[in-house]
């Protein structure tokens, strides 16, 4: 049965002077660490010898300006555009729950994967360094755009799916770009059979919605969602080989730590 569309054009929460100092001071911080005489290579982390902090700021470093550019508008279109879908179906307190739990538990993790695999012979021990450059981060960010898009559509448009499917497919997407640039036939078919699937259902929905009063408007956002996430998918996984497996774990963590975070927010509203 569809669900009524929400009225996006009237709950569309204006971004405030807070949102984008929030969201300028990390890019500010990246292009600060860039120009300042510090080499980028101190600053990566080395599994098995560096600790927590340096899982922090092994984030900042980038070895060259088209590698920072990159982070920095990867991050800031995909943040801005989770916030705008996410608050214009009432949802401003989840995204910031989110933005705040990528920050803080991605590099962690990262850092933890890095030393698990020096631990069980996957890599060498680290003569050098490993893991530098906020990408990582801003692959999260990308997981948490897949989970904002399913989310504002099960809200905005008629007879879309639950936002778990519709997030998954939307996942699935980002792993058929990363099958087919690694030759990985079975899984690229199975994930763009599955990606497809997605999109065909949300263009029924985005149909569907169109037949509203003002429905446009959803439609707008949803379609602008979907492009950018795709025009992600194909930056951090085709173009180039050299980070995708630091890229794949970026998204995978920044998609499960959503969820996670939204699983705790049910959890709270059914004790309150």
């Amino acid at each position: 049965m569809s669900r009524p569309r929400v009225a996006v054009a009237a709950s569309l929460e204006r971004l405030t002077p807070l949102d984008a100092l929030v969201h300028l001071a990390i890019p500010a911080l990246l292009v600060a660490v860039y120009l300042s005489p510090v080499h980028y290579e101190s600053l990566a982390f080395r599994p098995g010898v560096d600790g927590v902090l340096e899982s922090y700021t092994s984030l900042l470093g980038h070895a060259t300006l088209g590698h920072l550019l990159g982070n920095v508008f990867g991050l800031a279109l995909s943040s801005t555009l989770s916030l705008a879908l996410l608050s214009s179906v009432s949802r401003r307190r989840r995204y910031y729950a989110c933005f705040a739990t990528i920050l803080v538990l991605v590099p962690l993790l990262t850092a933890l994967q890095w030393t698990l695999l020096l631990e069980v012979g996957a890599i060498d021990a680290p003569a050098g360094r490993a893991g530098v450059g906020f990408s990582v981060v801003t692959a999260a960010f990308v997981g948490l755009l897949a989970v904002s898009i399913a989310t504002y559509q099960r809200e905005a448009l008629v007879g879309a799916r639950g936002p778990f499917v519709g997030s998954c497919g939307l996942l699935a997407l980002a792993l058929a770009v990363v099958a087919v640039s690694s030759g990985l036939g079975w899984l690229a078919l199975f994930a763009g059979a599955t990606a497809l699937a997605t999109l065909r259902d949300a263009v029924g929905a985005m149909r569907a919605s169109l037949r509203e009063p003002g429905g446009e408007v959803a439609v707008s956002l949803a379609v602008v969602g979907w492009c950018v996430y795709a025009g992600a998918a194909v930056d951090l996984f085709a173009v180039g080989t050299g980070a995708v497996r630091a890229h794949v774990v970026g998204l995978s963590l920044g998609f499960a730590l959503v969820w996670a975070v939204v699983g705790l927010e049910r959890v709270a509203a059914t004790r309150a």
